[in-house]
């Protein structure tokens, strides 16, 4: 009950803060909307930086470290730390000085009237509430993961959790309930400076606890050294960027089927006796056997042995100073993947669940992962926190202190990921979005420090769960309801009711899609939603640098983007790890599609008005 207590206290700070910013609320729409353009340096850093930080960089990058190793770090964590604030230098600025000058508060508006277009916006719309939607689950989705193991064991008796070891935790559909509530209520109340002030708090907490839970992981495992040297003797391919064998050669891509064993402890000697089974003991007491391909450690809980299994490994090394998890027993085969979705294939052998046994990241992959931070670019909520700034040298603190807050959180998650490769149980891809929390509950012995480090987790998850509601709210008020009744037949105070009834549906809709969706794969389907989003940049870029850019280009190239992403898409599987020609990211393929039909296009249609030219462009006309 005692983490269950400490993440109940941070729910209930995080909603007096966003009732208190309330008081500031000047009742008007623009107040709502933008506050005002009334933000400071250090909001707009914690604000911005918190809500580019979602599950997808905490649970996420954990849980994909734990399949691919440290390589992830330099997949997103590197890139972006650069890429970012390029995009807020070059995007970010610009986009600021039109929508203060012109009273824009979000994108569409700015595109219908760069582009001269009305239906630019109502072709808009759906995609960017299409490409938000995923963004809002992987929070809900990570939310519910997180919590379910830290408060195992709370109510045993209420939540069983059938198909999962932690019968009495919180279940994810009530996690996701309460999250999404408390979310809404201070959105509700403040508009966009309660969502800054929440993001700020939000970012504090969750940037302060991932020191400490990194600190206190690696305290349990006996140090930075022990900790790698433990996944290096099991799992050191997680250790290397690259497909790592020590013969030099490359693995095949497979997928592993597990078959579990129930073994009682006379089935289990008798198998240590006939040497199918190998005992690995130190210091006279039992830590673990060796089963063909995998070293299996185990505990005995409740009558049931424990057991995790891993592709290759010996038993040499340092033991981690913690105690084991409860596990299962269980032997590997190996069956292929599907060659086009890419999908696990199910033995032959009476195997029970099949996963993604590919490690490594190949070179391809590794280089055109950089066009995904260029999603930030097209991002609407991010768009509505640039122009709460207050002024164009707002910016200066996030332009330098952005990178470096990225190097704070990415690189303990990714460490973590990579070590519980070495630690945990095989865990399936659906269920890798539980690595972090699992880690947490395994190593960190305080209750109360578990209650903290878990709602440092779930702040992060938080803190950009609120701007993409308000986002939501905001873009249908302005851009559907607004734009075709007129802002004159409404006050004020009619819409901010609007935007805040939306803001209602959109969270219900999430929440009812997270629970049908709650065993994705949070960093894959994240990659999906910043594939889209990195692809529609050519239409910003463009639209920003371009005085030659059409509205007939512009529709080209958004066309193009949405026909290329779905193809991909579908091929994957709807949502799955997919690269085509040996591991290029179909985000690349997409991104030149559109820069492609952006330019081409443009070059063969009429340009916008002078007055167009000259509102956006206002140097070009001087001589």
């Amino acid at each position: 009950m005692i983490p269950l207590l400490v993440i109940i206290g941070y729910l209930g700070l995080l909603l007096l803060l966003g009732l208190c910013s309330n008081r500031f609320f000047r009742g008007t729409s623009k107040d709502y909307f933008v506050a005002s353009h009334s933000i400071g340096p250090f909001l707009l850093l914690m604000s911005v930086f918190g809500t580019t930080m979602t599950a997808f960089a905490l649970v996420g990058s954990t849980g994909k470290a734990y399949e691919r190793g440290v390589g992830v770090f330099g997949l997103m964590a590197s890139s972006s730390a650069l890429i970012h604030a390029a995009c807020f230098f070059m995007i970010g600025i610009r986009l600021w000085v039109y929508g203060k000058k012109y009273g824009y508060v979000t994108q569409i508006q700015y595109f219908r009237a760069r582009f001269e277009s009305n239906g630019l916006g109502y072709l808009l719309f759906p995609i960017l509430v299409g490409l938000v939607i995923p963004y809002l689950l992987i929070g809900v989705i990570g939310a519910g993961k997180t919590l379910l193991p830290a408060t195992a064991g709370a109510f045993p008796d209420i939540f069983i959790n059938e198909g999962t070891p932690f019968r009495g935790g919180i279940p994810p559909w009530l996690t996701g309930l309460v999250v999404c509530a408390v979310v809404l209520v201070y959105v509700f109340a403040g508009g966009s400076r309660a969502t800054a002030w929440a993001n700020t708090f939000q970012t504090i907490v969750f940037m302060v606890m991932g020191i400490v839970a990194f600190v206190f992981i690696t305290k349990s495992l006996g140090g930075l050294e022990n900790a790698s040297s433990l996944t290096l003797k099991t799992e050191g391919n997680k250790l290397v960027r690259t497909q790592f064998w020590s013969n030099g050669a490359k693995p095949t891509p497979v997928a592993m089927a597990m078959k579990v064993l129930d073994l009682s402890d006379e089935e289990l000697k008798t198998r240590i006796a006939s040497g199918e089974l190998k005992e690995v003991a130190k210091d006279g007491k039992r830590i673990g056997v060796i089963i063909p391909r995998g070293l299996y450690p185990f505990t005995k809980t409740e009558g049931t042995i424990a057991a995790g299994g891993k592709h290759s490994g010996v038993a040499e090394g340092k033991v981690p100073k913690f105690p084991l998890q409860s596990r299962t027993v269980a032997t590997g085969s190996f069956s292929r993947k599907h060659p086009k979705t890419r999908q696990p294939i199910t033995g032959d052998d009476g195997t029970v669940k099949t996963y993604e046994r590919e490690y490594g990241i190949p070179p391809w992959m590794f280089l055109t992962y950089m066009f995904i931070p260029l999603s930030v670019g097209m991002f609407p909520h991010l768009f509505q926190h640039w122009l709460t700034a207050k002024s164009a040298k707002t910016f200066r603190l996030t332009l330098i202190a952005h990178p470096l807050c990225i190097m704070i959180v990415w690189v303990p998650c990714v460490l973590i990921g990579s070590w519980a490769s070495g630690i945990l149980p095989t865990v399936p891809p659906d269920k890798v979005a539980g690595v972090l929390s699992r880690m947490l509950a395994t190593l960190v012995g305080s209750p109360f420090l578990l209650g903290l480090l878990t709602a440092g987790v779930m702040a992060a998850i938080m803190s950009s769960l609120d701007s993409q509601f308000h986002c939501m709210g905001t873009i249908f008020t302005n851009d559907i309801v607004l734009h075709v009744a007129g802002k004159d037949r409404f006050n004020d105070r009619q819409i901010v009711w609007m935007a805040r009834c939306f803001t209602i549906g959109i969270v219900t809709l999430t929440y009812i899609l997270a629970m049908i969706a709650i065993d994705a794969n949070v960093f894959d389907l994240a990659v999906w939603c910043f594939t889209g989003f990195a692809s529609l940049t050519p239409v910003v870029i463009a639209a920003l640098y371009w005085k030659g850019a059409t509205k007939v280009g512009a529709y080209a190239s958004i066309l193009a983007t949405i026909v290329t992403w779905f193809y991909f898409f579908q091929a994957s599987g709807f949502g799955g790890e997919y690269t085509v020609w040996g591991g290029v990211m179909p985000v690349a393929i997409c991104f030149t599609a559109g820069a492609v039909a952006m330019v081409v296009v443009s070059l063969v249609t009429p340009r916008p008005s002078a007055e167009t030219i000259e509102k956006f462009f206002p140097q070009s006309t001087r001589a």
